[in-house]
């Protein structure tokens, strides 16, 4: 599971780099919080009024995980609300199931790209590395937490990834549910 994980994360990554960054002034958000409400572990992200319920079988990752899974520094995790004229990319947070070996990440990138034109970056990105596997035709829409979101499926079958790409623009950023 890491191995994939750290596949996706590389493309999505090199999509960050290619895909330009905003010139005028980006928004500053806050990161979600996890809480239990009735026995359940919810998160939400009031900046972006997103909320969800963890699954059943799985764990919330902390940020030194997720740190270590993403390979990323721990500075843009330690920050209770999220400049983007100081960071590209940050993490609010990662979800996994063990005993499934499934995992679910938030993430949010500073990008001038829409949300369809993001999902065709990143088909481009695994054309380039000679992968396949996303096809921008089978992209279609979604509502995640009441908010439109456009879903391109990722199918890479010599590296075991079954995932989906899920992304909504916000001001200046892109959210990512992968």
């Amino acid at each position: 599971m890491k191995k994939n994980l750290g596949l996706i994360l590389w493309i999505l990554l090199t999509v960050m780099l290619v895909s330009g960054f905003q010139t005028s002034d980006p928004a500053v958000i806050t990161r979600g919080e996890w809480s239990t409400v009735d026995e359940q572990e919810i998160f939400v992200n009031q900046s972006l009024d997103l909320a969800f319920t963890l699954p059943d079988d799985f764990m919330v990752m902390s940020d030194e995980e997720i740190s270590k899974a993403a390979n990323i520094g721990m500075e843009t995790l330690d920050l209770d609300e999220i400049d983007f004229s100081k960071v590209n990319l940050s993490y609010d947070f990662m979800i996994s199931s063990p005993n499934k070996g499934e995992s679910v990440q938030m993430m949010m990138e500073k990008t001038f790209y829409s949300a369809e034109n993001y999902l065709k970056a990143t088909q481009s990105q695994f054309e380039n590395l000679g992968l396949g596997g996303a096809d921008i035709n089978n992209m279609y829409y979604m509502d995640i937490a009441e908010k439109e979101f456009a879903v391109l499926p990722i199918l890479l079958e010599n590296y075991g990834i079954n995932e989906y790409l899920c992304v909504r623009n916000y001001d200046t950023f892109i959210v990512a549910l992968i």
